[in-house]
């Protein structure tokens, strides 16, 4: 009988139900920018960093939106100086204040 692996498998459980409704919450957004924006904040939290290295398909296929979707919203996130782009695969959050704001818009 070992309670501590219990309860490191009891908080290992709940960790993963809690990322997973974070995943419903934020898949049930309608709002295509407010999504992405809810995704950066999740990726952000999740990786425990500013800058998210993903490819615009892996996004998409991650939020359920077209390419074309990601790249098109991630331009205006980019020209209102919420994010930096660096390349196909790094976005740096900037004003995370404001991506936060856009995301519970959606709501």
């Amino acid at each position: 009988n070992r309670p501590e692996a219990g309860v490191k498998l009891l908080g290992a459980i709940g960790s993963k139900l809690s990322a997973a409704n974070e995943i419903i919450d934020l898949l049930s957004i309608n709002d295509a920018k407010a999504r992405l924006a809810g995704f950066l904040l999740y990726r952000m939290k999740r990786t425990k960093k500013e800058t998210i290295e993903l490819s615009r398909d892996d996004i998409a296929g991650y939020t359920r939106l077209t390419r074309e979707t990601v790249s098109r919203k991630l331009s205006e996130l980019k020209e209102e100086g919420i994010i930096e782009v660096s390349g196909h695969k790094k976005i740096t959050i900037i004003d995370k204040e404001t991506l936060r704001d856009i995301s519970e818009s959606g709501k």
